[in-house]
């Protein structure tokens, strides 16, 4: 056997004496929702306190201790007393309204919570492109202080030191210098914690390059013109000419400040 339940609605309803006494002494009480629908024909008062309701299946009658239901289609019927009291309960407007504040509330609360998850997410995103920026930036600068130090023994030995082994020593440091990988990884968790940045930037600028929205990144991350060199690989005069060739591509009065331009972007 299948149960079902009935889904929880407010309808209106009134006492079928009630009715009766206001059609037969007072016309003026009669609810509004009764009177339209008496307007339009069918509806019979009888003088033993009985009422002739059409319904959608065909006329039914109400006794004076029935209830009369309008139902969520807007439809009228009588109901039994007892069925009646088995069936709805007194509606409470103020019991709605509550219920009604405290769902707005608990929606309030979950705004709150979900804004707080989110802001937590893009803390948790930040602290972890600082991290992979700071492990990138001194594993650089260690390896720029060993090919000075490898630059600086072999200008020391001379032939002594053999130019084969020297060669292929710091050829080794420059290629793990430039590796495409950890560039890669860092794009990964910059636009974790910068999402749509890039995007906007290409989409605002049309001829941007490659090169230019990897200073942006590194600018917007507020890095110095020295941290920048180190983790691209460059000199500081290097960075220094693509800065101000970005500001030229940006198109950007001589008074704004390029990283602050693009912190706000």
């Amino acid at each position: 056997m299948t149960q079902y339940r009935k889904k929880q609605v407010v309808i209106n309803a009134w006492p079928a004496k009630e009715i009766s006494f206001f059609a037969v002494n007072d016309w003026s009480k009669m609810p509004k929702e009764i009177n339209d629908v008496y307007e339009k024909g069918g509806w019979v008062f009888l003088t033993n306190g009985e009422i002739n309701i059409p319904t959608l299946e065909g006329t039914m009658k109400a006794n004076k201790d029935d209830m009369i239901i309008q139902g969520v289609n807007g439809e009228f019927y009588p109901c039994k007393q007892d069925i009646f009291e088995k069936t709805y309960e007194l509606f409470k407007q103020e019991e709605q309204q509550k219920k009604k504040i405290e769902e707005q509330n608990e929606q309030q609360q979950m705004q709150v919570m979900k804004s707080r998850m989110l802001e937590q997410e893009l803390q948790n995103k930040n602290s972890e492109l600082t991290l992979q920026t700071t492990a990138l930036l001194k594993r650089n600068e260690s390896i720029q202080a060993l090919i000075n130090e490898l630059d600086k023994q072999k200008e020391a030995l001379g032939e002594r030191y053999p130019n084969k082994l020297y060669v292929r020593l710091k050829s080794m440091m420059e290629e793990t210098l430039d590796a495409k990988a950890d560039w890669k990884l860092f794009e990964s968790y910059f636009n974790a914690a910068h999402q749509n940045f890039v995007e906007r930037l290409r989409s605002q600028y049309t001829d941007i390059t490659p090169g230019d929205l990897r200073i942006c990144c590194l600018l917007k991350m507020n890095l110095s013109t020295k941290e920048i060199a180190s983790l691209l690989n460059i000199s500081i005069r290097a960075v220094e000419l693509r800065r101000y060739r970005l500001r030229k591509r940006l198109m950007l009065e001589g008074d704004t400040n390029l990283t602050d331009f693009l912190i706000r972007f």
